[in-house]
């Protein structure tokens, strides 16, 4: 600002009047410069406050991009020890990381070429590496005269929105993850119910053709290899079932240490002869409730994939268990927790796990996102369910599974179940129970009610080759009108669980009304785990699982009609 006062040379001071009225004159617009430097000095003690004060990192570069100015937000953020070090040096500093460095120059270029606000949003580490997202806006500066001298560069740290983004794009991958498996699962279990009612066809009639022919009946190996076939595929549809969460379960009260433990001879086979085997396994682990034979073939199933991701090399497996207190934090965290399905959360508590961990070649995230679907495999084709049967017994025992892995770094599978669970009730015929043998007969009258036609015919002549009379029905309220009809003859009820018009639970339900002693074997491809906790009390005589043959009938027959 330049001052209006006069220098000495051109004071007239001709008359002592005029004099001293030029003097105040003279005083009051010195008085008026006082007030407006003071203004000034206070307005830039303001914006320097501001600016060292503010949480906005602002830098001030000249037009070849040299620091001349850098606010304490910004010293701070990026832990800069002397700031000097980096005045009258090019911006941005080498520490930055290679994209903000080109997105920056990208956009200092803009300002100055065509005088323009440029924004600018990439992350950069600071000197201690910890990564900070910044969003930046430039703005070119001009001196009194209007001359474009400088750029200012205002940054924002917008960390903790990319993180909030992240995890919501974190938390939707992980919605459509587990829907996509549910859909699957859904699929599977429903087709493996249909596959079933047809197995019990193939495999009823193969039966009774064999019956039906000599010894020495050319006929006879060609029925025998169809039936091979049809217990391999009622295999596939036990494992479709398994991966949908409804496979056929026998729970027992299991001491995961001491079952690992039985199992080493079995998992020595599973490995290599270059692996070596290390056991991690806790003392006194609590007891859940499981399925020895799904729990089984978790294992080996993990123990198996862990022994290929090694290959031909040398290397190692280990098999660990133990128990742990599991909080919400811990049960929600991660895109690789996989629970028992959409729905179904898990409940804080006590969990046992067993955990597979290989020195094997690794995955990467998106080989791990599809490690679980049915028939996905990076080895060759043709493998079977795998890790998505693995996934269904997991599900099916209301437990979950934790995956880390790395390309060359190995994996880690982590399995939860639910300690202390109760074994539930049964309604199944007691296993001490003796088999009849293969020339038992009965007699008697025996309703089989079965929406599928295939079911139903060749259930009759099943039944009539035991020495029974078949009535049968094709859905719910056929059932319970057959069985009003003829409720004092009929000896035995075989009852689908799915129907239409009634399900098998209210059929049931309506002939316990009726006839408070009819026995009642229900039949499924579902599992019989959960028929046993919606029928247990209610006077449910027996569970017939789908596919059935002739010798599968009678075990669960006889002890029935007697």
């Amino acid at each position: 600002m330049t001052s209006d006062f006069p220098s000495n040379s051109s004071i007239d001071l001709g008359n002592s009047s005029s004099a001293q009225a030029r003097i105040t004159e003279l005083e009051g617009q010195l008085e008026q410069l006082r007030r407006e430097t003071k203004v000034l000095r206070e307005s830039e003690s303001q914006h320097r406050t501001w600016l060292e004060k503010s949480p906005v990192c602002t830098k001030i570069l000249d037009l070849n991009f040299k620091l001349q100015y850098m606010s304490q937000a910004g010293i701070s953020a990026l832990c800069i020890p002397d700031i000097e070090e980096y005045y009258q040096t090019p911006y941005p500093p080498e520490f930055f990381s290679p994209r903000f460095k080109v997105t920056m120059l990208e956009a200092l270029r803009k300002v100055r070429d065509e005088e323009v606000v440029a924004h600018q949003e990439a992350p950069l580490k600071s000197l201690n590496g910890t990564l900070i997202w910044f969003r930046s806006t430039l703005f070119p500066l001009y001196d009194d005269d209007g001359n474009f001298e400088s750029i200012m560069v205002v940054s924002t740290d917008i960390t903790p929105r990319v993180k909030a983004e992240e995890e919501r794009a974190l938390l939707e991958r992980q919605l459509l993850h587990a829907q996509k498996l549910e859909s699957l699962g859904v699929l599977a279990g429903g087709i493996a119910h249909d596959f079933n009612n047809i197995l019990v066809g193939i495999l009823g009639n193969a039966d009774l053709a064999l019956r039906g022919l000599s010894e020495d009946n050319p006929s006879r190996e060609n029925i025998a290899e169809i039936k091979v076939a049809s217990h391999r595929a009622a295999e596939l549809s036990e494992q479709m079932l398994a991966y949908s969460g409804k496979g056929k379960f026998l729970i027992e009260s299991i001491d995961l240490g001491e079952f690992l433990v039985e199992m080493t001879h079995l998992l020595d086979v599973a490995l290599s002869k270059k692996v070596e085997l290390r056991l991690d396994i806790a003392d006194s682990l609590p007891h859940f409730a499981g399925d020895p034979t799904q729990i089984r073939q978790v294992i080996m199933n993990l123990i198996t994939n862990a022994s290929e991701a090694i290959g031909e090399g040398n290397g190692r497996v280990t098999l660990a268990a133990g128990s742990m207190e599991c909080d919400q934090a811990y049960l929600d965290d991660g895109f690789e927790l996989l629970v028992a399905g959409a729905g179904h959360s898990l409940d804080p508590g006590s969990y046992v796990y067993c955990e597979v961990t290989d020195s094997g070649c690794g995955m990467d995230a998106e080989t791990v996102s599809k490690v679980f679907e049915p028939f996905f495999t990076t080895k060759f084709t043709g493998r079977g369910l795998g890790m998505a049967a693995v996934l269904g017994i997991v599900r099916g025992h209301r437990g979950a599974i934790k995956v880390r892995s790395q390309p060359k770094k190995g994996t880690t599978f982590r399995v939860l179940f639910p300690a202390g669970t109760q074994v539930p009730e049964t309604v199944v015929t007691p296993s001490n129970v003796a088999k009849p043998g293969a020339d038992w007969r009965g007699s008697g009258t025996v309703l089989i009610a079965d929406d599928e036609d295939l079911v139903c015919n060749v259930g009759k002549e099943m039944l009539k080759h035991f020495g029974f009379k078949a009535l049968q029905a094709k859905d719910g309220l056929e059932a319970l009108q057959v069985f009003r009809e003829h409720a004092n003859d009929i000896t035995c009820v075989l009852l689908d669980l799915t129907m239409p018009q009634m399900d098998g639970e209210q059929v049931f339900l309506e002939m316990r009304k009726l006839r408070p002693d009819v026995k009642v074997i229900l039949t499924s491809g579902y599992s019989m785990d959960d028929l046993s906790q919606r029928f247990a009390g209610k006077g449910l005589a027996g569970f017939l699982q789908k596919p059935f043959n002739l010798e599968n009938l009678r075990n669960v027959l006889a002890p029935v009609v007697g």
